[in-house]
């Protein structure tokens, strides 16, 4: 994917193709959704999504970074793994910003996309792009904090991979799954989000560390 943007009126011109690709991938879902259609409702052209994205399946791509991009700028505004905070803490933080994002109307709407999309085996391509880019990013940014936490607060932690992947699991079930197959959204209010987190924190803590 070339996404070198040189000036301000270029990286524009790539939002709005992002926006509307993403709005039509929603609506008509990926295999229905052309180049030329992405170029009929953003004002573009075919041109440009080819300079910038290569295909369709690099502005799809580019859609996924862009989302692990904005989460990643929400969570180093709030949190850092350089930070002083103990594990408790920092689990608590990153889960409520987590919740907060795997359940927004959009996310929920992108992950039935990628399901349905999924069983395509010509657009199989773009379920794994997506679950790779999104477990990288997730799964590194928990790690990091871990191991840091394995040296600093004696976690006896052996598979800390594993943990992090049943942390984050634990942690948007059974909230998601349910968004996914109901068209109702789930609304969590505060009270319910902290004590969803604590009890799945002090769960999985005192389960793995006994």
């Amino acid at each position: 994917m070339k996404f070198n943007l040189e000036n301000k009126r270029a990286k524009n011109r790539c939002e709005t193709i992002l926006e509307d690709a993403l709005y039509l991938f929603l609506k008509k879902g990926y295999a229905n959704t052309s180049l030329n259609d992405i170029v009929e409702k953003s004002g573009g052209s075919l041109a440009t999504i080819y300079k910038y994205f290569e295909n369709k399946e690099g502005l799809f791509k580019a859609i996924v970074l862009k989302a692990i991009s904005k989460f990643k700028d929400d969570l180093e505004k709030n949190i850092s793994v350089s930070s002083n905070l103990n594990l408790e803490e920092f689990l608590f933080k990153f889960s409520e910003l987590y919740l907060t994002l795997i359940l927004s109307p959009k996310s929920i709407a992108l992950h039935r996309l990628i399901l349905n999309e999924g069983f395509n085996m010509e657009n199989h391509n773009i379920g794994k792009l997506f679950a790779d880019e999104c477990s990288k990013f997730l799964n590194e940014y928990l790690i990091d904090f871990l191991k840091s936490c394995k040296k600093t607060e004696n976690l006896n932690i052996e598979d800390i991979s594993k943990f992090a992947n049943i942390y984050l699991f634990a942690i948007k079930e059974p909230f998601f799954y349910s968004s996914l197959i109901n068209s109702k959204e789930v609304k969590l209010t505060q009270t319910d989000k902290k004590a969803h987190i604590d009890k799945t924190i002090k769960m999985l803590l005192y389960g793995f560390l006994g």
